[in-house]
């Protein structure tokens, strides 16, 4: 076990620079596992919102850390009064530090001044090594600021000079002041600069044009140090053409206040606000000052640690500082370094008022920090510095004592729900924003389904009439699409008004005809509404969206459409070169976008697969999910790891900002790619993968090049295709679809290497441009329980409650239009006419369901049709061995035409024949007359004669069922795709 004493002026909930800083170092820490005990100030003097545990003298800190407070006493406002009260709590801090467990190494914070000498004597007293933390430039900056005088330095000076001296490690935040610290005899400086949570910040960018002054902010503290007098008259000076709001405390605001008065300057000043006010302010304004007096020298060896947050949020920066300040500001080309003279900052100022053009700063900034000065990366760079410190064999992992483990676990927990909860509000109040229909069919889908067809025919009841909102809403969910088509017709038909409510339910009608798959009908109400209603407009917009027209819906809509559109333009994303990074052997991370346990898709049934095969063959593999999931599908009790297996699903889960924004998946893809940039550092993967749709490629493609590593893009299917078999034939015509295609293959193109499933996806990539050499097959293949011999029908139909005698055909499916399970009702109903013993299975749930329902109960086989809705993956086996025939009606599409499902490949390992749709991709998993049968497409004749045929023969059923678990023990195993991407994993890291 390792040991950590730390003794600060600032520790949490205070949100001050030091506090930042040392709650970053302390989870880098603790997730060595090092204990930690932080000793500082009572908190009500800085922080009046603090919560009573955190008032305590003893309490346990977010990442478990034990937080001893002593108390802080006000002596008034002044330099003086600050100093008397930090002097008080250093000293009630050295006898503090010598109840608790002896520490291995303490460290120490400066300022505040008087933490040096309570850290040198507790180090002493305990005799273990001193760390310095120096944020500033002392003892110069003491003598500058005639706390000290050069004639007498006094004792300050010299117990600071001393310790520095002494210290067995100099942290200080700027090269320059570290040159001087070795200069000056200390033994050993290293630098780690101030910096930011950069996921906590917004990419602000460039300000939205406006009228009237140019508006500039300086938000901080109000001290001698910051030279706000120079704002107060250049405020003065510029007049009408700029608005200076200056924002916080501090020493100097009383003067400051006093002396804009005297002088009639037009300068606004406003209390400190927090976080979320901080980015209100960052909003308004078009340029950020950061300021240092210029007659202190030590200032050319400082960075105000608001320089880090400014170059984040990517706003213009008047940087009216010198030295490493300057330098960064004009190597990240973040904004303009002015002297410290009024005339020069109005000038400045006057011409970004006259070229607002300037004040677009781009990404520069923000990738400068995700490069420097980014807290998480910071950390880990302390975190090792202090290890070197003390003996390799007391770093280890320990356990926390139980009860300190059920207090911290509690804590998180809170704080994850809280998290969370709040990720889900924005999304649903985006999606109440982007489309309330179809928010509200998800929803009816995700509950129980007995009780939502009973709520919607109750409802349906009330409402009656055919323009009832309601109405059609509870239409779409019972899925009584003739009954809503017949409804909207009648009142598209009916003359309007002109009224606001006419114009309002005519808009809500069209967005439930659009979610329901009516769109011609949602164009027939839209045409007779009038056009200047806000909410036609967003009708209309939806509706141009929903046939791919992302033009017309950017411009019936909001910067969020337009920042979609961009992305299907193809807009790049930025991230800082990482020239140092070096991967460990053997490791990859696969980017995903949903998992197991939340989601059991095939698509997560793939992925798991993928990655336990690889750990199977000696990989070290991590799995991260797209930002948000899984709480954007409404896991509100998700955590930030889960592990499944041998395989752990790593959460981005975004920061509180996310989503207020309004910029939508560009900005998603930025942070995205931000935070699995920083997961990658961490982690040191030598090879990347992901899988479409493209949006994941665009991240990875950027992780990928910015630390200098191959990549792999899975292509599992044709989204473009996906989306336009759900819309009218137009659809494929679309701006949508074609930029979809467009990136597709350009993300293809780009990757290291690509994997799809089967031939005609493969063919139809090297027609797109892809390398044939860069191509692998891993098709989709069986492991786990399907490996095991199958039961009997008997067995497994007892096993579920089923009638063990009657004869099962179904399917297992996302039950969606493509799949052609309405073909299958259909013919069911036929094969019903001539078999009364069979009964049909469909498992699985969507959004065409009860659309299926409502098909039985019309074709009067409702009563001999089993709808078991989705059910556990571990029953996925059980179903398949309880039906005689497996069913794959799906259309013919596109998308039906290339892409090879998984389900059939474990019927056939169920020892199972499949009767599938005679289409390319479904003629690789079944061939006609061996493992099953082959009937044209969208046929339910053909199908129902196919049906009657092979249940009428049971051992024909049997000899299929044998030919094909033969054919999948020997070529669809998850083993021999182990074997697959092993190698190119191999052969990619050695290139």
């Amino acid at each position: 076990m390792v040991r950590l004493l730390l003794i600060t002026h600032s520790y949490s909930p205070e949100n001050t620079p030091p506090s930042r800083r040392w709650i970053a170092f302390t989870k880098a820490l603790r997730d060595l596992g090092w204990d930690v005990d932080v000793v500082a100030p009572h908190p009500s003097q800085y922080d009046a919102a603090a919560s009573a545990e955190q008032k305590a003298s003893l309490t346990l800190g977010e990442f478990g850390e034990r937080i001893h407070r002593v108390p802080l006493l006000d002596f008034g406002g002044s330099r003086s009064g600050k100093l008397a009260s930090n002097l008080l709590s250093a000293g009630l801090s050295v006898p503090l530090s010598l109840i608790f467990t002896k520490p291995d190494v303490v460290a120490v914070t400066v300022p505040a001044l008087p933490t040096i000498a309570a850290g040198y004597v507790a180090s002493r007293l305990r005799n273990v090594p001193l760390i310095v933390d120096m944020r500033d430039a002392w003892p110069d900056l003491a003598r500058e600021a005639r706390i000290v005088t050069s004639e007498s330095p006094g004792i300050m000076e010299r117990v600071v000079s001393g310790v520095q001296k002494r210290a067995d490690l100099v942290i200080t935040v700027t090269q320059g002041f570290a040159d001087v610290m070795r200069a000056r005899g200390s033994r050993r400086v290293i630098t780690i600069p101030n910096g930011v949570h950069i996921h906590q910040l917004p990419a602000l960018g460039a300000p939205d044009p406006h009228e009237g002054p140019l508006r500039v902010l300086y938000m901080g503290n109000h001290g001698e140090s910051q030279n706000l007098q120079l704002l107060i008259d250049a405020a003065k000076l510029a007049g009408d053409d700029v608005h200076v709001r200056i924002v916080g405390q501090g020493t100097q605001k009383k003067w400051l206040q006093d002396y804009a008065a005297s002088i009639g300057s037009p300068v606004e000043f406003l209390p400190q606000v927090d976080s979320a006010g901080a980015v209100e302010m960052y909003r308004w304004a078009d340029t950020c000052v950061v300021s240092l007096r210029p007659d202190w020298p030590s200032f050319e060896l400082t960075v105000p640690s608001k320089t880090y947050e400014l170059l984040s949020i990517g706003r213009h920066i008047t940087a009216i500082v010198k030295g490493e300040g300057a330098n960064i500001i004009q190597e990240a080309q973040a904004g303009d370094v002015v002297p410290a003279e009024a005339d020069a900052v109005v000038a400045l100022w006057r011409e970004l008022k006259n070229d607002p053009s300037k004040l677009d700063r781009g990404v520069r900034g923000r990738a400068w920090v995700l490069e420097h000065a980014n807290f998480a990366s910071l950390a880990q760079r302390f975190a090792h510095s202090v290890e070197e410190l003390v003996s390799p064999q007391k770093v280890a992992m320990v356990d926390q004592s139980s009860t300190r483990s059920s207090i911290k676990g509690l804590q998180g927990k809170a704080r994850t729900l809280a998290r969370n909860a709040a990720v889900a509000a924005r999304t649903v109040s985006q999606h109440v924003a982007d489309d309330p229909m179809v928010l509200a069919l998800q929803v009816s889908r995700r509950l129980p389904r007995t009780a939502v067809s009973a709520t919607a025919k109750a409802g349906l009841k009330i409402f009656t009439a055919d323009n009832s909102v309601p109405g059609a809403l509870l239409r779409a969910i019972d899925g009584d699409e003739k009954g809503l088509a017949t409804r909207l017709e009648r009142v598209a038909q009916s003359p309007t008004d002109g009224s606001y409510r006419d114009a309002l339910q005519r808009a809500l009608l069209a967005d439930a005809a659009v979610a329901s798959g009516l769109p011609q009908h949602a164009d027939r109400l839209l045409d007779g509404a009038p056009q200047n209603n806000n909410w036609v407009r967003a009708a209309v917009a939806r509706r141009a969206a929903f046939r791919g027209d992302m033009d017309a819906a950017a411009q019936g809509r909001d910067e969020r459409l337009a920042a979609e559109l961009r992305v299907f333009e193809g807009s790049k994303l930025e991230l800082p070169k990482q020239p140092n990074y070096r991967p460990l052997d053997h490791k990859t991370v696969h980017f995903l976008t949903n998992s197991l346990p939340h989601t059991g898709s095939g698509y997560a049934q793939r992925s798991h697969s993928i990655l336990r095969s690889l750990v199977g063959a000696g990989w070290d593999v991590r799995a991260v999910t797209r930002i948000g999931y899984p709480v954007v599908v409404g896991k509100l009790l998700a955590q930030d790891e889960d592990r499944v297996g041998e395989v752990t699903y790593h959460r981005l889960m975004p920061p509180k900002w996310w989503g207020t924004t309004g910029n939508g998946l560009e900005e998603q893809l930025q942070l995205s790619a931000e935070m699995l940039l920083e997961y990658v550092l961490k982690e040191r993967p030598a090879v990347l993968h992901t899988t479409t749709h493209f949006v994941n490629g665009i991240v990875v493609r950027a992780v990928a090049e910015a630390v200098g590593i191959p990549w792999v893009y899975e292509v599992r299917g044709q989204l473009a295709d996906t989306w336009a078999s759900t819309r009218e034939e137009s659809a494929r015509e679309s701006q949508r679809y074609k930029l979809f295609v467009e990136r597709e293959q350009e993300i293809a193109r780009s990757a290291s290497a690509v994997v799809t499933l089967g031939a005609e996806m493969r063919d139809t990539l090297i027609a797109q441009g892809v390398d044939p050499e860069r191509i692998i097959l891993c098709p989709n293949a069986v492991g786990g329980p399907f490996l095991e011999a199958p039961g009997t029908h008997e067995d497994a139909r007892r096993a579920l409650g089923l009638d063990p005698d009657a004869q099962y055909i179904g399917t297992i499916s996302s039950i969606v239009g493509y799949e052609g399970l309405d073909d299958l009702v259909t013919a069911f109903a036929k094969v019903r006419k001539t078999n009364s013993r069979v009964k049909l299975l469909i498992v699985g749930d969507g959004v065409v369901l009860p659309a299926l329902k409502r098909q039985a109960q019309e074709l009067g086989v409702s009563e001999h049709c089993i709808f078991p809705g989705r059910v556990d993956r571990a029953l996925a086996p059980t179903y398949h061995q309880a039906m005689n025939i497996f069913v794959v009606p799906r259309k013919d599409l596109d998308v039906t035409r290339n892409v090879t499902p998984l389900k059939p490949v474990e019927a056939s390992a169920s020892e199972r024949p499949v009767i599938a749709s005679n289409l390319p991709a479904l003629r690789e998993l079944v061939h006609d007359g061996d493992n099953g049968v082959t009937v044209p497409a969208e046929d339910p004749s053909a199908l129902a004669d196919a049906i009657t045929d092979l249940l009428e023969d049971p051992a024909r059923q049997q000899e299929m069922g044998r030919a094909g678990r033969a054919w999948v023990l020997a070529d669809r195993t998850w083993t021999a795709n182990a074997e697959k991407y092993a190698a190119l994993y191999t052969r990619l890291t050695a290139q």
